[in-house]
């Protein structure tokens, strides 16, 4: 699972967004690398669309059958949209500094 951030077209547009892109990435990126222990670093070119951090290998294990354990997998999606509503605040707050 990647944690990802996109901007709009109109955004794309204007002639200082990958700089802006690269800020916003970096400030994302270190305040999920705070909040999720099992995430890395992952910088991907600047872009509409960029990977910025991902969960570390393993997270989601099967079953002994292979099978996906789906309330696993459930409980790890809902820590990190904890993560992401955390992130959200936090990056609010560095904003307004």
């Amino acid at each position: 699972m990647c944690y990802k951030i996109g901007f709009s077209d109109e955004v794309c547009q204007t002639e200082s967004w990958k700089t802006k892109a690269q800020e916003i990435r970096s400030t994302w990126s270190g305040i999920l690398l705070k909040l999720d222990e099992e995430s890395t670093a992952k910088h991907t070119k600047i872009g509409k669309t960029m990977t910025i951090a991902k969960k570390a290998d393993g997270v989601f294990l099967p079953k002994i059958d292979g099978k996906l354990d789906l309330d696993k997998t459930i409980d790890k999606l809902l820590e990190a949209q904890e993560v992401l509503k955390k992130a959200r605040q936090l990056v609010a707050v560095a904003e307004h500094v």
